[in-house]
Order: structure tokens, then C-alpha cells, then sequence
């Protein structure tokens, strides 16, 4: 059975939806430019980015400079039982359609967890306290609740909401970047 906290994230999801197809995308560069100045960006060995969606961030020029600055970068594959795997990519060429119409790897390097690394997360919004409104499968939480390296979401600010719906499962991120 639904909760209510479950209906409040799905009447956010739709307004957040709404409110994407209007914004400015030229903050976008300022974004990807906070988090290249990040000690955490700077000191990671691997990146694990999401293949970004028309209204999401666009993390394609992340990538291009994360190569660029010789790190490993991961793109994620979602698996039966709601699990998601992180595999290498080398150029963006690479990857194909996959589930829910997102582009995802090959299954070539299996993300390990042992290099310092540093997960961008998607969302819709995210709030002060670092919580996200994802888009409702729980892949991220479920992949963060083990995860031992840092996590961060890109998010104009713009969308950054005061405090968002949570459930006892929901994972925060460690930090959220803004233009």
C-alpha cells in the first residue's frame, strides 16, 4: 500500500517535470565548473556519473573532461531485483539505449569500489539536507547504502527544495552543487 509520503513525492515529481521543460540551461556550465574546483572531484580516481536525461544536467561534458583529467569514469546498468552495476566507459560512443530509455555501458570493467571515487547522483530535486527526489526506483538508495566513497548531485538552484519527502530507506547525498 502507498503512503502518503510515496503520493507527496509523485505530485513533486510531476511539478518538477513541469517546472525542467522551462528552465535555463546556461547555468549548467557553471555547475560542471563548482564541481571540477571540488577537493573531492580533484582527489577521486574514479567518477561514477549518470547518463543524463533531456532535462537532467548534461554530465556529457563532464565526462569529456574527467577523461580528459585521466580518471576512470562508470556509467550505470541496471540489473533484475532493482540492483544497478557500475561499468567503465571510455568514450560515450559506447553505450546504448538501455531500460527506462537511458543510455548505459557496455559490461566491460565492473566498478569495484576500491579506488577513491566519487558518485554524481540524479535527481529532481534535492534539499538542504542533502535527500533527493528521484525518479521513484530506489537504484540510487539501494546503491549508496553500501557505497564507501563520496556522493554528490548537481542541481540548479532553482530546484533546490527546503525539505523534501523521505521514507527510512532514502539515502542523502554528501554534498549538493549549484551554479
Amino acid at each position: 500500500m502507498r503512503s502518503d509520503t510515496d503520493f507527496e513525492k509523485d505530485r513533486l515529481r510531476k511539478f518538477f517535470r513541469k517546472k525542467r521543460k522551462a528552465y535555463d540551461r546556461t547555468a549548467e556550465k557553471k555547475i560542471a565548473e563548482n564541481l571540477f574546483l571540488t577537493e573531492e572531484y580533484k582527489s577521486a580516481d574514479s567518477l561514477l556519473l549518470y547518463a543524463s536525461l533531456p532535462e537532467e544536467i548534461n554530465t556529457d561534458p563532464i565526462f569529456m573532461r574527467a577523461v580528459a583529467d585521466g580518471k576512470k569514469v562508470y556509467y550505470p546498468k541496471t540489473e533484475k531485483g532493482g540492483k544497478m552495476e557500475f561499468f567503465r566507459t571510455s568514450a560515450l560512443e559506447e553505450m546504448t539505449v538501455g531500460k527506462f530509455g537511458i543510455r548505459e555501458p557496455g559490461t566491460s570493467e565492473k566498478f569495484s569500489d576500491k579506488d577513491k571515487a566519487l558518485c554524481i547522483v540524479p535527481a529532481f530535486s534535492f534539499d538542504k539536507e542533502g535527500y533527493r527526489l528521484g525518479y521513484g526506483g530506489g537504484y540510487y538508495d539501494r546503491f549508496l547504502a553500501s557505497f564507501s566513497g563520496f556522493s554528490a548531485g548537481l542541481c540548479l538552484s532553482l530546484f533546490m527544495s527546503e525539505k523534501l519527502p523521505r521514507n527510512g530507506f532514502d539515502i542523502a547525498v554528501n554534498a549538493v552543487i549549484t551554479e
